[in-house]
């Protein structure tokens, strides 16, 4: 299956061709999925106005100004990227391959995170109780969600997120997706 094809969300028709892939968000969670799940993680945390997010590092629109080239694909060109200043001087977080720039708020905020790094979603997300912790895959097209059996209840049941329950068993593998396989 071609990446266009995967990086299309559950219910949206399937681009012709690639046309559609200089669209980088395609493999982010996109910001529909954003709302509902942040609506179903603000129920089960203590902290919702205290949460952090962290962006890895390697996107490069975060360094750098994209510069429109033809049929849609953009180029890198020297010069402030959109990543804020004082989020970058505080460093990174993380193991080498998987830095994180970290930012913190409130969950209700996410949208306005979202516009601020070129509608990519945070990578990583949990608010400050730890009662859950989201991870969006930067390499795969899937997020991975801990956290109670409550909350992972109301996840797998909302019929607005395409969702199931997983276990330590389970491996993240490029052929894990038994739903979508095709």
């Amino acid at each position: 299956m071609q990446l266009h094809a995967i990086g299309t969300p559950v219910g949206l028709p399937i681009p012709a061709s690639g046309d559609d892939f200089q669209n980088h968000t395609s493999l982010d969670l996109p910001q529909p999925e954003t709302r509902v799940l942040a609506d179903i993680l603000s129920r089960h945390t203590e902290t919702p106005d205290e949460c952090w997010f962290g962006v890895w590092e390697g996107f490069s629109d975060l360094h750098r100004a994209p510069s429109p080239l033809r049929r849609g694909f953009t180029r890198q060109r020297p010069g402030p990227g959109i990543l804020p200043t004082e989020v970058a001087k505080h460093g990174t977080v993380g193991e080498q391959g998987r830095q994180y720039y970290l930012l913190n708020g409130a969950l209700s905020e996410l949208d306005e995170a979202r516009a601020a790094l070129n509608l990519r979603t945070p990578n990583l997300w949990w608010p400050a109780d730890r009662s859950w912790f989201v991870a969006t895959e930067i390499d795969f097209c899937w997020t991975l969600i801990g956290g109670s059996h409550a909350l992972i209840d109301e996840l797998t049941n909302s019929d607005r997120l395409e969702v199931f329950a997983s276990g330590y068993d389970h491996r993240g593998m490029v052929d894990s997706d038994t739903i979508n396989a095709d």
